[in-house]
C-alpha cells in the first residue's frame, strides 16, 4: 500500500515523465507481442484501395510540408513587421516571429532525436521483417535501417502540438490530425504501432520542453484561446 502511493505521489510530481515511461513500456510490449502479427495482418489483408487512401493520408506528415508552414508563417511575420507603422504593431509582429520560430525549431530539435534513435536502433521496415535474416524483432543496432521510432509520426506530433500551442482553440482538429496520420504509417506497412509511438512521443516532448522554456519569458499564442 505504501509502495503505490509512493508510485502515485511520483506520477502526480513528474507526470510529463511518467507518461513517458508508460508509453516506452506500451512500446516495448508492442514490440514483443503485437509488432509482428499486426504487420502480418495488414500485409494478407490490405487492399489496393485501401493502401492508396491511407497513403494519400500518410503523406500529410511529410516534414518538408509542416516546415514549410513555419518557414510561411517566420516570412510574413517579418514582412509584416517591416511594413508595421506603429510600435505596437511592430511588437506584434516580433510576437509572431517568435511563436513561428519555436515550431520550427521544435521540429528541427525532435527531428534530430529522432534521426539518432534511427541510427543507433536500426530497425528493419515491416515489408523487410519477414526474411529469414531478420531477427525476431527486427532490429539491427547501427545498420542505417530506418524504422524506429517514425519520423513522420515525430514530425506530424510536434508540428500539431506546437499549432495547438500557437492556436489552442483548434489543438483537438490537431491532435486528430496528428493521431490519423500515424496510423496511417501502420496502415500502409511502414512502420509498427511501437515505431509510431516513440515517434510521437518524441515529438510531444520536446516541443512541450522547448514550448515550456520559451514561455517564461512571454506566451507563444498567437490565435484566440479556447
Amino acid at each position: 500500500m505504501i509502495a503505490a502511493a509512493d508510485a502515485l505521489a511520483l506520477v502526480r510530481r513528474h507526470p510529463r515523465w511518467s507518461a513517458c515511461a508508460a508509453v516506452l513500456l506500451v512500446a516495448l510490449a508492442s514490440v514483443v507481442l503485437v509488432d509482428r502479427p499486426l504487420s502480418e495482418r495488414i500485409r494478407a489483408g490490405l487492399s489496393d484501395e485501401g493502401y492508396g487512401f491511407w497513403r494519400v493520408v500518410s503523406d500529410v506528415g511529410l516534414a518538408e510540408y509542416w516546415y514549410g508552414v513555419a518557414l510561411v508563417g517566420l516570412l510574413t511575420a517579418w514582412v509584416r513587421g517591416k511594413l508595421a507603422w506603429t510600435l505596437e504593431g511592430l511588437q506584434e509582429c516580433r510576437r509572431q516571429l517568435r511563436a513561428w520560430g519555436f515550431m520550427l525549431l521544435a521540429m528541427l530539435l525532435s527531428g534530430a532525436a529522432v534521426h539518432i534513435v534511427k541510427f543507433v536502433t536500426g530497425r528493419v521496415r515491416p515489408k523487410e521483417m519477414f526474411s529469414p535474416d531478420t531477427p525476431l524483432y527486427g532490429f539491427f543496432p547501427f545498420s542505417g535501417e530506418q524504422s524506429f521510432p517514425s519520423g513522420h509520426a515525430q514530425a506530424i506530433w510536434s508540428a500539431m502540438v506546437a499549432l495547438s500551442v500557437l492556436f489552442p482553440r483548434h489543438r483537438w482538429w490537431f491532435f486528430g490530425i496528428a493521431l490519423i496520420v500515424s496510423l496511417s504509417r501502420v496502415a500502409t506497412f511502414q512502420h509498427f504501432l511501437a515505431d509510431i509511438l516513440v515517434g510521437g512521443t518524441l515529438g510531444i516532448v520536446v516541443t512541450l520542453a522547448l514550448r515550456d522554456r520559451f514561455e517564461k519569458k512571454a506566451a507563444l499564442r498567437i490565435g484566440k484561446a479556447a
